[in-house]
């Protein structure tokens, strides 16, 4: 019987249907980009998904989205689990969500798993962030010679002392505590930084665009197109909170040289020119504390941080209070943007790219 049973023929399996999806693009870096429905001849896999999606945009790629249906995040897990099957005519559909966030959506652990770090390493003994000795009788570059009165360091910090000074005691932003009150101190402090080290750009409100952060950065200092320099700008301290942010901004203004100025894919941006390392500032205008981002003997991505460095411009109570004050800050951004202008110098990608 059971012979006889088997020798029966067995019904036909249906036939695969077609499987439609449609799907949105929300928050995608590509304006151009609009909703589109993908059809299949059967149920496809995510990967079947992913591949058309990309196909469609090129400059689309996994690691820039993420993909939902509903309250549901798809992913591996949960692709068996959604219903593809079109209802009264309407393709299911699925929500491609942009990956990447504004600057301060970072919190820190979110910072160091962008730089790839698991903890920030204290400076010990200020070995890293060393201010350089100043030699108050060099000559600043010819063309601010040309369009100031200041011939050496010396008239720089000089000046320096008197403004900070002035604008201390007038605007007294240490008691207003409002962040653009905090900005009155720390822009001078960075301009005469680049003028004492020279072929330094500063520019404010830069906007970079990372693979996975964007925004704007509160200053970005620039060498042969290289942004070595990222400052932010905060209304408090202790700063703790965020050096996620500015983990962000360090990792964006490398990736937005790697792929405007070098020409690098998207997968390839986050890795490059990890033999010239990143800075960044964090300052409350009256406070500020120093990072950098490199690659260790060993291969290993480090993240070190100075202690917090005073600026008692506030107290100060004669003109030579006032210029020790300010020579304090400002020999150690001196020293950073110096180290930051050395490693690019030697840059073998750069001088591949002929940037330098």
């Amino acid at each position: 019987a059971q012979a006889a049973a088997a020798a029966q023929p067995q019904p036909a399996a249906a036939p695969a249907q077609p499987v439609s999806i449609r799907v949105i693009y929300e928050k995608a870096r590509d304006k151009t980009l609009s909703d589109q429905v993908f059809t299949f001849q059967a149920r496809p896999t995510l990967a079947e998904l992913q591949e058309r999606i990309e196909r469609a945009h090129p400059d689309l790629l996994r690691i820039d989205y993420s993909m939902r249906h509903g309250a549901m995040v798809i992913d591996e897990s949960t692709w068996g689990l959604m219903d593809l099957l079109s209802r009264r005519g309407k393709p299911a559909t699925i929500v491609v969500v942009s990956n990447r966030r504004p600057f301060n959506a970072y919190n820190k652990r979110m910072g160091l798993e962008l730089l790839g770090v698991t903890d920030i390493a204290p400076d010990a003994g200020d070995s890293v962030f060393q201010g350089d000795e100043l030699a108050l009788d060099e000559e600043l570059p010819p063309e601010i010679q040309q369009c100031t009165t200041w011939r050496t360091i010396e008239d720089v910090l000089q000046h320096l002392a008197d403004d900070m000074a002035c604008r201390s005691h007038i605007s007294e932003p240490h008691v207003i505590g409002k962040e653009a009150a905090k900005r009155e101190l720390i822009s001078p402090i960075l301009m005469a930084a680049a003028t004492i080290v020279g072929g330094i750009k500063v520019y404010a409100e830069f906007v970079a665009d990372g693979v996975r952060a964007n925004g704007f950065v509160d200053w970005v200092f620039f060498f042969k197109r290289f942004s070595i320099v990222v400052v932010e700008a905060k209304h408090s301290a202790p700063f703790d909170e965020f050096t996620g942010q500015l983990a962000a901004e360090m990792v964006a203004v490398r990736e937005d040289f790697a792929m405007t100025v070098l020409n690098k894919r998207k997968l390839e941006a986050a890795s490059s020119m990890m033999e010239v390392p990143s800075y960044g500032i964090l300052t409350n205008g009256y406070m500020y504390q120093f990072f950098k981002y490199y690659m260790d003997e060993s291969n290993n991505k480090v993240l070190v941080q100075s202690g917090v460095k005073s600026l008692n411009i506030e107290s100060a109570k004669s003109h030579e209070e006032a210029l020790v004050a300010v020579t304090t800050i400002v020999k150690h951004v001196v020293h950073i943007l110096r180290a930051q202008v050395s490693a690019i110098s030697q840059s073998r990608d750069l001088k591949k790219a002929r940037i330098i």
